[in-house]
Parts: structure tokens; C-alpha cells; sequence
């Protein structure tokens, strides 16, 4: 049962925690302040994405329409002990203790918390009357077949509930001060009439199942961000999205909604659009939108679906896409070659790369550094079936996440002979052993040196390996030291016996090796035992 706050104030030793943490939190500006309240509207133990913070407290007016500067704020609080840095830049955590210190004060600002509560019915009505922000994400809501009475109302999550179907047509009907709502990653179908929402600045339906915008979307003239990625129902929008002219964020990125032609998209009188997710479903557009067309700059995100004849991706084509962060390709049947070549100019942008549902992908090349992937942080490789070679990851300096799933072909991630690393190892390990004097070790920006000689790390940032459902895998990469690795995760890979950690490698963050009982007593490498008590996670392997 999870403690309350009082329960936690009990404790031995938490009320003078709670009188210093209160005192940081009072040495806080008053925007400070607001925005640290604003953390604990998330999920206890969970992680908050910065850029989604940043999004809410513009959205509310609780700082400029400057992400610059929500991001010190965000920095400030984290000098402060009040929130925690993650493994990853792109997310903050708040610890549990301190998150029961803003609870404790958000009683006195009508602010209504009942997150991950597995809550099968919206609060009451009496609770909604005097209420300026509401959290109810990360439960079982089944409907909100309510009228609440709230024109206090300000911010309202009620995301990650995934049985939510349905909203009454008259929920919206006294919200007139609304400045945030976000229905992400529910069932709902549809949004209802929507008119009073007159000061709504941000909404975000991804992840739902809607399949049109109301007719009266047109008058949520206030709207900067509208996030509809991955609706995969959604039919039109009337373009009424062109007449919300103060739109900043416009995402419709894996959206159903795609284009066939850049004049379908009809909306270049938003003169404000800052960022650009897209979904494209032929080449020629593709050609159009790179090459000439005055939204390729704000395009951050693009998903390429069904481009028919599309046979290859070349990444420098993208280059009038000066800030694309995440391309996602799928189910283009005849992509056959996708190239990075050498970037001779401005370092690329493009963080996430998703390659899913290509039958025909065969090769993928990648130039020598500075190349066009260089900043790659997350690669997905998902029902590629010729493919059969991806050692090119070795080059990848950035990457962060590395998950592979139902490539029937791949038998290593990594080509290599085990003389190269073990002989490279070897070296390195003499180094470290002999006088200072002597010779000089050097772990610095990935590279070591070695008697004059510089080499590079591999995987010197890779934190997450996630191998799924590939009946031919028998070897990950030759046994290496891998410096900032925590999660290893297997699942369906029947042949493969061998793991590149161990007792003789340097794994200093590993905190997890998840598999089937099945598949960990089948591996074969000196101290299992060891690491079983240490890392092992069993899970249910479903092939």
C-alpha cells in the first residue's frame, strides 16, 4: 500500500528533511514556485519529458513563450535538490519524498492530484467546483459523462487512461478558462463541441482514436501547440487548422491524416509555426517539401508511409530540413537503400530514426564522420526482413537506445572478428598497468590512446539494447567494455547464448538484463550465477 503524507511525515527523520526542503522551496521566486507545484502533477516515480514541461507552463502563462528560458528554470530546480536529473537530458524525475512536500502545499492552491490511483470514475462534481489544475492521468477512467461546474479551471491531464471512450457533448461547457488539456493515449473517439474553450493554448488528442475535429474547432483562435501525432483514425480536419493563426506547434506526425500533395497541407498562412511534424505518403512531395517549400524549416519530425516506388533514402536530401529530429519510414515496400553519406556542412539534427515494415531494405550505409547520423540518439529497426548487417551502429557516437524487433534475417548486430577487440582490450588494460610516465591513457570525447595511437570506444553513450523476436540471432558483438549500458533486454531469440558483458568487461551502470528463465539457463559464459543474483529480470518470453 503506498504511504500517504502523513504516513511519510511519520517517518524517522522526514520532518527535518520536510522543514529543509521547504526552506529551498521558499528561497524560490514565485514563478519558480509555480512551476516546481506544477512537477507533481505527474506520476510518483515516473519521469517528466523537460520539453513537455516547458510546453505546459508557456501553455498556462506561468512563463514567457520562451522555452529557453523554462529550460533554466527546469535547471534552477534541479540546483535546488527539487528535481533530479535522468540518465537521459531529455527528462527530469522528482523524488518521492519531495514530491509529498508539494503535494502538502498544493491543498492550499486548489490543485487536485489523483494520479495512478487506478480511478475507474472522474472525482465528484463538489471537487471540480473550485479547482484551477487537475491531474487525473494514468488511471482507468471509462467515460467523463459529466457537466463539471469549474470556470476556475485552468490546466487539465487526463492523459494515459486508456479506457477513457467517451467525453459528454456539454464537458467543455463551463471551462471558459482553460489553457491546457491533454487527452493523450485514451480511447476517445471523438471531441465534442468545443467553442467555450476560447483561451485553450494547448491540446494534445495523440495517441487517441478521433477520427475528425468538431466543426467548431476553427474558433480556438488562441491555440499555439495542437498535437495529433499518431492519430491513426483521423480522417480530415476540415482545414480549420489554417485558420488557427497563433498555432506554434502543429503536429500531426504518424497522424492517418497525411498528404499526397504539399498544397493538401493549406497551412501556410501560419505565420507563427515554430515546429512542423508531418506525415507524407508519396516521394514527389517529399522532393517538394525539401527542396522549395518555406515549411521544410519548421519540419522537426517526419513520417514517410506508403511512398510507392520510393527505392532510396538519401539523408543529405533533407537538408533544407535544417532542425528534422525524428524520421520515422514505414511500410515503404520498395525501399531497397538508405545512405548517410559524409555531412560537409551544417552537423544534422536528426536524433530518432525508425525503420519499420520495409520487405525490400537491404543495405544501409553510412560515411565516415562528420556524417549525417553523428547525432543519432534512438534507432528502431522493426520487420526489416532482408536485412541482414547493421554493424554500422559501431559508428554511431550518440547512440542512446538501440532496439531491433522481427528482422528474420540478422544472425550478429555486430560483424567483427574477436582478434580485433580482444587484441585492442589487451592493449588498453597493459596501458592502464604500466607508469604514467611511461604511457598516457586518455578517455576523453569517446577516444583512448594508446602509445601515440588513438582509438575510439564503441558504443560510448548506448544505454538501452532491446533484441525482439529474431529466430536467426546467435551473436549481439564480440565482449567489450560498455561504458554507460543499463538495461539489456531479450525476448524470441532462440540462438542466441553468448552476451558481450561479464566479469572481464567494465559495465559500471548496468542495472538489468531481462529475458525468460528459459533463454537465461541456455546462455553459456563463466559467472551466470554472479550475474543472475546481480542484473537478471524474468519476464514472460513470448517468442
Amino acid at each position: 500500500m503506498q504511504a500517504t503524507k502523513d504516513d511519510i511525515k511519520d517517518l524517522d527523520g522526514i520532518p527535518e528533511m520536510f522543514h529543509k526542503l521547504k526552506y529551498s522551496y521558499e528561497k524560490l521566486t514565485a514563478t519558480q514556485r509555480d512551476c516546481f507545484l506544477y512537477c507533481t502533477l505527474f506520476p510518483e516515480y515516473g519521469s517528466i519529458n523537460r520539453d513537455q514541461l516547458v510546453d505546459y507552463w508557456m501553455a498556462q502563462d506561468l512563463i514567457p513563450q520562451d522555452p529557453n528560458k523554462g529550460h533554466w528554470i527546469i535547471r534552477s530546480l534541479v540546483s535546488a535538490c527539487l528535481l533530479e536529473s535522468c540518465g537521459s537530458d531529455l527528462e527530469v524525475k522528482m523524488h518521492h519524498i519531495i514530491r509529498q512536500l508539494g503535494l502538502s502545499l498544493t491543498v492550499q492552491q486548489n490543485i487536485i492530484v489523483k494520479v495512478g490511483m487506478s480511478l475507474e470514475k472522474a472525482p465528484p462534481h463538489r471537487e471540480w467546483r473550485t479547482a484551477i489544475m487537475i491531474s487525473l492521468m494514468s488511471n482507468d477512467i471509462k467515460d467523463l459523462d459529466m457537466s463539471p461546474e469549474c470556470k476556475d479551471l485552468v490546466t487539465l491531464l487526463v492523459q494515459n487512461n486508456p479506457n477513457l471512450d467517451r467525453l459528454s457533448q456539454t464537458f467543455f461547457q463551463s471551462m471558459h478558462c482553460l489553457k491546457v488539456l491533454d487527452l493523450s493515449h485514451t480511447n476517445i473517439t471523438a471531441l465534442p463541441l468545443c467553442s467555450t474553450l476560447a483561451k485553450l493554448k494547448y491540446l494534445n488528442l495523440s495517441h487517441t482514436l478521433i477520427e475528425r475535429l468538431p466543426a467548431d474547432f476553427w474558433m480556438l483562435k488562441n491555440l499555439r501547440h495542437l498535437d495529433l501525432s499518431v492519430t491513426k483514425a483521423l480522417k480530415e480536419t476540415f482545414d480549420n487548422c489554417s485558420k488557427l493563426y497563433k498555432l506554434r506547434v502543429f503536429n500531426i506526425f504518424r497522424s492517418n491524416y497525411g498528404i499526397r500533395d504539399v498544397n493538401d497541407l493549406n497551412i501556410d498562412s501560419l505565420t507563427e509555426l515554430k515546429f512542423l511534424g508531418i506525415t507524407i505518403y508519396a516521394e514527389d512531395v517529399l522532393k517538394k517539401l525539401t527542396k522549395t517549400h518555406p515549411l521544410a524549416k519548421s519540419t522537426q519530425r517526419l513520417s514517410l508511409m506508403h511512398c510507392e516506388q520510393m527505392q532510396l533514402i538519401q539523408i543529405s536530401d533533407f537538408t533544407h530540413m535544417v532542425q528534422l529530429r525524428e524520421l520515422y519510414v514505414e511500410s515503404c515496400l520498395d525501399l531497397i537503400e538508405l545512405i548517410a553519406d559524409l555531412d560537409k556542412q551544417k552537423a544534422s539534427c536528426l536524433q530518432v530514426l525508425t525503420l519499420a515494415k520495409l520487405p525490400a531494405l537491404q543495405t544501409i550505409l553510412i560515411g565516415y564522420s562528420p556524417h549525417h547520423f553523428r547525432n543519432l540518439r534512438e534507432i528502431t529497426i522493426s520487420h526489416c526482413q532482408r536485412l541482414n548487417d547493421i554493424t554500422w551502429v559501431l559508428k554511431l557516437e550518440a547512440l542512446e537506445k538501440l532496439s531491433i524487433h522481427h528482422c528474420h534475417e540478422l544472425e550478429q548486430v555486430v560483424h567483427e572478428t574477436a582478434n580485433k577487440v580482444d587484441n585492442m582490450s589487451r592493449k588498453l588494460s597493459r596501458a592502464m598497468f604500466r607508469d604514467v610516465g611511461e604511457i598516457m591513457v586518455c578517455l576523453k570525447n569517446n577516444k583512448y590512446m594508446v602509445n601515440g595511437t588513438v582509438h575510439h570506444v564503441d558504443f560510448p553513450k548506448l544505454r538501452f539494447l532491446v533484441l525482439t523476436a529474431l529466430p536467426k540471432l546467435a551473436e549481439i558483438c564480440c565482449p567489450r567494455d560498455f561504458p554507460s549500458l543499463e538495461i539489456i533486454r531479450v525476448e524470441g531469440c532462440p540462438l542466441l547464448k553468448t552476451l558481450p558483458v561479464g566479469q572481464m568487461h567494465e559495465c559500471p551502470k548496468l542495472k538489468q538484463i531481462c529475458g525468460s528463465y528459459e533463454w537465461w539457463e541456455r546462455l553459456e559464459w563463466n559467472g551466470r550465477e554472479i550475474m543472475e543474483n546481480k542484473y537478471f529480470i524474468p519476464i514472460q518470453d513470448e517468442g
